[in-house]
């Protein structure tokens, strides 16, 4: 209704949404079937308990091969000490003047120089 001199149009013209019923009935549906928001919650559990599993198992398999390469990078360091410790043996002046007399070999100072002119 429009008043005389006024713009203004009394009452409620807004046509009415169906969206209430709309609510009633999901919220019915819901209270019919109580099993499957039930069934929900297990599978959602049910999930996050196997992700939970699935995390501490990777993380023991990955403990215990941590476990192994430190196991191996311990021997492999006592290896590589036994070898260089070998290395310095075998590369000693001694063991080198002893090897070389035993092939035969003189030490350069022994050769006089009268006989290398004479050669």
């Amino acid at each position: 209704m429009v008043s005389g001199t006024s713009r203004y149009v009394e009452g409620n013209l807004a046509r009415t949404l169906p969206r209430a019923a709309e609510q009633r009935k999901a919220k019915a549906a819901v209270r019919k079937n109580p099993m499957a928001t039930i069934a929900l919650v297990a599978i959602v559990c049910v999930g996050l308990g196997l992700t939970f599993l699935a995390q501490n198992a990777a993380t023991a398999r990955l403990s215990y091969q941590n476990a192994q390469l430190n196991q191996q990078i311990d021997q492999l360091a006592r290896e590589n000490s036994e070898l260089e410790l070998r290395v310095e043996q075998l590369g000693s002046l001694e063991r080198i003047e002893k090897a070389a007399g035993r092939l035969g070999m003189v030490s350069p100072t022994a050769v006089s120089a009268g006989e290398r002119a004479g050669k």
